[in-house]
């Protein structure tokens, strides 16, 4: 297969690893000159970061060609776009992959939907819930817009930078009504960093991760080690309308509120606009995202309650089958929406998790090796399909096969099923594919060769060296390095209650090296790396190489920036930004200078 048309072939420059021509034991030297260098560039990584300046230069820019779109055959207005992002959904956690299990008691919609539409086999998500969200956001890698290293705890003074333009704000500049429901977990320092100053017209749901379903509040301790009586302590609301504090009822349940909200906006928008106007939904479920917290029973079955307790006495995974139950249930009532406001005929439907299951919350990602926060097949490979009623009729219950990573939404959604075209600036600067014609399975058109799943460089918790952990597939072949030694979880229901997927990846780095063929073996239980032929190793090295070497300083920090606690409790203990416009670091506040001038 084709390596990625996006990048040009580059000269390898044998950098991560030694290789003088002799037989010899496959481990990077710790003492190479790349090393060296590696920590040379990290200096230079974090510099810019302070700095808010781009570290190195962009992927080099290549031609891109619209899509025949589905629009160019119809007269309709653009599609609505439905965007379900369902979260810490594992490769088994849908029916239609359990393989023998009974979670399709479970997903009766979501199965329902994938089998009228296209189920995507490769696709790959991030490691864990925000490089996911970004990715999709901006159709760039982690590396590429800031939140490949770490994911922003509550008090964290970055998010998003300002320079990335989202799939809202290209749609909207299309005419899009563009509406968040649910989680955003793209930083919230500042104002200029909501979503409704990233590109939405509306937003409601929560600013942080792990928010509870019930009372809507976190903590945002970070360390286990705060002390009890730390501001982090407290229980802080987090449930917005518009970047106003919104009314978090400890008796109304979390993903119900949403799915009233979302049949309310349709109706909204249907009554307004009908078809004229085009919907972007982007539906960013907590579910089933922990704490694992009984969901309100009106959404589970009776058989599905009684299923439940059948299949196992452990709560985390019992509550997840009926935290699934309850997200399958808020779909279904979406697509009633969409059909008695006369716009589901009219709709394209995207499903998709955001990134492997965690076992200790009741997650199963069997076959697959690892789990969230992995860079293994299992924190990586997930449920994803397209729905639609504009698709041809030929594709409906079909799988596609070639690889799908999550930056490929923005230029597939734009530049494929709208038949949009993008400068060649901005598309110089994705990573993403547009996928679209691929994916209708047109004659010579191009697949993604591959995905690079993430790069991380860090300083060892116990050492205080610089590590690497990094992943990347090139055709059959993939290459992982640093990573944790996870296993398998052949017993789901056991392990829910005792294996954590709560790792802090700093603390993970290890000397492991992995050389697998996900084609004909995704489980990852053979590593070839001793035995794999030089060419393979090369090209896997090379095209790493290639990554670190292009990737731009993360915006990663762990400063305390004025006083995030004081500003939540003088606000009735709901999180709100603390920072104000004029205490942005240089780079940011030049970002929001250049967009006031264009606009």
């Amino acid at each position: 297969m084709a390596l990625n048309p996006r990048f040009e072939d580059e000269e390898r420059s044998s950098l991560l690893y030694q290789q003088d021509g002799k037989e010899q034991s496959r481990i990077p030297a710790k003492d190479s000159p790349r090393l060296m260098e590696t920590k040379l560039s990290m200096v230079v990584l974090v510099l810019c970061a302070i700095l808010g300046l781009a570290a190195v230069t962009r992927n080099p820019m290549i031609t891109r060609t619209p899509s025949v779109s589905l629009l160019s055959t119809q007269s309709n207005p653009d599609p609505h776009i439905i965007f379900i992002l369902v979260d810490d959904q594992g490769y088994a956690d849908v029916g239609y992959n359990s393989q023998g299990s009974d979670m399709w008691l479970f997903t009766p919609t979501i199965d329902e939907l994938s089998n009228q539409g296209i189920r995507l086999t490769q696709y790959y998500a991030a490691h864990s819930c925000t490089p996911s969200r970004s990715s999709i956001m901006t159709g760039k890698f982690p590396i590429n817009n800031g939140l490949g290293y770490r994911i922003p705890t509550t008090s964290s003074p970055y998010g998003l930078p300002l320079e990335h333009r989202t799939l809202a704000e290209y749609l909207q500049e299309r005419g899009y009504s563009t509406q968040l429901l649910g989680k955003w977990h793209l930083g919230f320092h500042n104002a200029n960093y909501l979503p409704t100053a990233r590109g939405f017209d509306s937003a409601l749901g929560v600013y942080d991760g792990g928010v509870t379903h019930w009372s809507k509040t976190v903590n945002s301790c970070s360390s286990e080690d705060d002390s009890v009586d730390s501001p982090c302590n407290d229980k802080y609301y987090d449930f917005h309308q518009d970047g106003a504090d919104a009314e978090a009822d400890a008796n109304d349940y979390g993903p119900k509120v949403y799915m009233r909200e979302a049949r309310a906006r349709v109706a909204a928008h249907a009554a307004e606009h009908g078809n004229s106007q085009p919907l972007f939904l982007y539906y960013a479920h907590q579910l089933v995202h922990k704490p694992m917290e009984e969901p309100d029973m009106e959404m589970v079955t009776e058989q599905q309650q009684n299923a439940a307790e059948i299949i196992t006495e452990l709560d985390n995974r019992r509550m997840f089958y009926q935290m699934t139950a309850a997200l399958d249930y808020t779909i279904a009532d979406l697509i009633d929406a969409l059909k008695e406001n006369g716009m589901y005929d009219n709709s394209v439907i995207v499903y998709a998790s955001d990134n492997g299951g965690c076992s200790h919350y009741g997650g199963n990602n069997w076959p697959l090796r690892g789990e969230k926060n992995t860079l293994f097949e299992g924190g990586l490979k997930v449920p994803a399909f397209i729905h639609s009623p504009l698709l041809p009729k030929e594709l409906e219950g079909t799988e596609y096969n070639e690889m799908f990573h999550n930056v490929d939404w923005l230029p597939t959604l734009v530049e494929g099923f709208l038949g949009g075209a993008l400068g060649e600036e901005e598309a110089a600067g994705l990573d993403g594919l547009n996928l679209y014609d691929s994916l209708l399975g047109r004659a010579g058109a191009a697949a993604r060769g591959e995905v690079l799943h993430n790069i991380e460089v860090a300083e060892d918790a116990d050492t205080g060296e610089l590590v690497m952990r990094a992943a990347l597939r090139v055709g059959d072949n993939k290459l992982v390095i640093g990573e944790d030694t996870s296993g398998w979880f052949t017993n789901v229901a056991l392990n829910a209650n005792e294996v954590s997927c709560e790792t802090d990846a700093a603390a993970t780095y290890t000397d492991s090296v992995f050389v697998f063929n996900v084609a004909t073996e995704n489980t990852e239980k053979t590593n070839h790396y001793h035995t794999v032929d030089d060419a393979t190793l090369d090209e896997l090295y090379a095209r790493l190489d290639f990554y670190y070497e292009h990737m731009r300083a993360p915006a990663y920090s762990d400063a305390v920036v004025g006083d995030p606690w004081g500003t939540w409790r003088a606000n009735d203990n709901y999180l709100t930004p603390w920072i104000a416009d004029e205490e942005l670091e240089e780079g940011e506040r030049a970002v929001l200078e250049t967009r006031a001038e264009a606009r």
